[in-house]
């Protein structure tokens, strides 16, 4: 480029420069009047504050460890009760099934023992079902002797037997003191069928030495009694469950004692209805050693005449024990000797 037009763009450049400076500190720049009564805000920037972490909930106390359960003593071994036997009884016939083998078994581990709870008097007695039991099968044959105890004369034998076709007959024979009503001998017997009751006697004769023979003959179907004494005939209604002197005796097999029974018997020359009542259970004394029984006893209307008997509560309630007391004191008191049954 030449020289001169270098210069003269130079110059102009600087004075367009001078011209733009002039303007910028000379001219006017007009603003908004401000009312000095205008308040005054002071605004300042600060940090914004740190969130505040919220407090950490307590930890869950650990729960305390149980103690440590104290070892049981090993308990004390309990000694075992004596066991006693039953009195031995005479071999049964060839006929009777033998006896099964006893079964081994494991001894059971010995438990701690505890105190046994009182027992109030009221709780010894035995307790007798108001409403009698189920039984089983009335045994083929039985045969007990009796001989008098306590300061009593006196024997006496009675059998029982039972055949294929449920019928059974009773023999009983005493020799009776002279201090007694009856001395002498008397001789007894009753024969009739076993039903889902017990004994249904057919028939009942007695015979006393010196006496007349009475019969007293029972027909189910007609529901009559006759008795005959040897000097005159006597009928009279059979009501349900009527025994003879002998089979009451033994219907206890059948139908266990209860708190109070009405039993309605024959003697041959009577018909009566008698109460017996249960008098508790006692342990006999006899030469077959120590037997537990049930005590049952009458009295008549003035309480001076008393019938007892002892039934027998290992032996099927068969009677043990007879004993017979008199208004005026005199008595008879058999006790069993000897006792065979055959199931």
């Amino acid at each position: 480029m030449p020289r001169l037009l270098r210069q003269r763009l130079l110059w102009a450049l600087v004075v367009s420069l001078a011209l733009h400076l002039l303007l910028v500190f000379q001219a006017e720049i007009p603003l908004p009047d401000w009312d000095g009564s205008h308040e005054v805000i002071s605004v300042s920037l600060a940090p914004a504050p740190r969130p505040v972490a919220a407090p950490k909930p307590p930890e869950p106390e650990k729960p305390a460890r149980p103690p440590k359960p104290r070892p049981m003593p090993k308990p004390k071994p309990v000694a075992r009760p004596e066991v006693h036997e039953p009195p031995k009884m005479p071999p049964p016939q060839a006929d009777a099934t033998p006896a099964a083998q006893p079964v081994a078994q494991a001894t059971p581990e010995p438990e701690p023992t505890t105190s046994p709870p009182v027992e109030s008097p009221a709780d010894t007695l035995p307790k007798i079902p108001d409403e009698p039991v189920s039984v089983p099968p009335p045994p083929r044959h039985v045969e007990i002797e009796f001989r008098g105890a306590n300061g009593s004369k006196g024997a006496g034998k009675q059998t029982f037997d039972r055949d294929e076709n449920n019928h059974y007959r009773l023999v009983g024979e005493m020799s009776m003191p002279v201090v007694l009503f009856i001395s002498g001998s008397i001789e007894q017997h009753s024969e009739g069928l076993i039903t889902d009751k017990g004994l249904q006697p057919l028939k009942f004769t007695q015979k006393i030495t010196g006496s007349r023979p009475q019969t007293a003959s029972f027909d189910w179907d007609a529901q009559s009694l006759v008795m005959d004494t040897g000097k005159r005939t006597e009928t009279k209604p059979l009501s349900p469950g009527t025994q003879d002197m002998l089979s009451f005796m033994y219907q206890f097999m059948f139908m266990p004692p209860l708190e109070q029974m009405q039993i309605t018997m024959v003697t041959g020359k009577k018909l009566r209805t008698y109460v017996y009542n249960f008098e508790g259970e006692d342990t006999l004394d006899t030469p077959m050693g120590k037997l537990k029984a049930l005590h049952i006893g009458r009295s008549n209307n003035d309480g001076d005449e008393r019938t007892e008997l002892w039934l027998a509560s290992e032996y099927r309630y068969l009677p043990i024990r007879i004993r017979r007391t008199e208004k005026d004191g005199a008595f008879v008191d058999l006790m069993v000797t000897r006792l065979v049954l055959t199931e």
